[in-house]
């Protein structure tokens, strides 16, 4: 059993609630967070891009903090920021920082919400797939069962 260092309770220890970028002398703090967690045995990274306030990170200060797990053979795992319009978006921005940071990625909860999206699975593992070939090791997890909702 293991643990992950989640993004989104670093950024809050430092920054709080604010829907802004972290400081330059924040980012470092946040990085030696990360460095201490992966340090005391975390498995990687987490983050949670659809909640408050994970969804205020941007794509550069996941990647600084992906790159302080990979030094230590983290991964990065990630509920993306978005699962309907935004979903292929979203999948580029969770492989380009393991691309970036040179990491394995997780993508969990895969999924295609909104109605009008229905059908488009297929699309969304093909962008997988294609990110593989390319070398990123990335993988989904996805849910077994009809998990509810609205079908927005």
């Amino acid at each position: 059993m293991g643990t992950f260092v989640p993004a989104t309770q670093v950024r809050r220890a430092i920054i709080g609630m604010d829907n802004r970028a972290p400081a330059p002398e924040e980012l470092t703090r946040m990085e030696a967070m990360v460095d201490q967690a992966m340090r005391d045995g975390a498995f990687g990274l987490s983050s949670a891009l659809i909640y408050v306030p994970g969804t205020f990170a941007k794509t550069d200060e996941l990647l600084a903090l992906a790159k302080v797990a990979a030094k230590h053979k983290g991964i990065y795992i990630s509920h993306v920021r978005g699962e309907s319009f935004n979903l292929f978006n979203a999948l580029d921005e969770a492989i380009g920082i393991g691309r970036d940071a040179g990491l394995p990625v997780v993508i969990y909860h895969l999924k295609v919400a909104a109605k009008a999206n229905w059908g488009r699975m297929s699309e969304a593992v093909a962008k997988i797939d294609e990110a593989r070939t390319q070398g990123v090791n990335v993988s989904a997890t996805m849910y077994p069962y009809t998990a509810g909702g609205t079908g927005l």
